[in-house]
C-alpha cells in the first residue's frame, strides 16, 4: 500500500524515499520506526510539502521562461533525481501543467492587482 516499486527499487511513498530492499528486516525497521506511516494528518502534511514545491518549480520556470515540458527532459530529470534532495518527486510537465499552473497563475494576477491597486500609476501616450 505504501510502497511502490520503480525500475528495480523500493520506494516509500509517504516518507518520498528509496529503500535498500534486499532483507526484509530494514523493510520492517523502516515501516516501524517512522510516524508516518500510521497517521494520515502526517500524510497530508508531506503532500502540502510537496504541492508548495511543485508550485515553487512552476513558478520559477515560468518566471525564467522555461517550458514545463523541459522537466521531461533526461538530462534534467537525471539532474533532479541525482543533484536535488528529493527532486525526484518533482511530477512530469502534464501534471505540472494540470494541476499546478492555474493555481500559481491566479496567485501571480492577484499579486499583480494588489500591487497595481496600492499605488499610484500614471500613463503617458504619445
Amino acid at each position: 500500500m505504501f510502497y511502490t516499486e520503480v525500475v528495480g527499487k523500493l520506494f516509500c511513498t509517504p516518507c518520498n524515499v528509496v529503500l535498500e530492499h534486499e532483507r526484509k528486516s530494514t523493510i520492517n525497521r523502516h515501516f516501524e520506526s517512522g510516524g508516518r506511516h500510521s497517521t494520515v494528518p502526517s500524510l497530508s502534511m508531506e503532500s502540502a510539502a510537496q504541492s508548495t514545491i511543485c508550485e515553487d518549480w512552476v513558478h520559477t520556470c515560468t518566471a525564467v521562461n522555461m517550458p514545463l515540458s523541459k522537466r521531461d527532459h533526461p538530462s534534467m530529470r537525471q539532474f533532479l533525481k541525482e543533484k536535488v534532495i528529493n527532486g525526484g518527486a518533482v511530477p512530469g510537465y502534464h501534471q505540472l501543467q494540470e494541476k499546478y499552473l492555474g493555481d500559481v497563475y491566479l496567485k501571480q494576477c492577484s499579486t499583480t492587482q494588489s500591487s497595481l491597486a496600492s499605488e499610484v500609476h500614471a500613463v503617458l501616450l504619445s
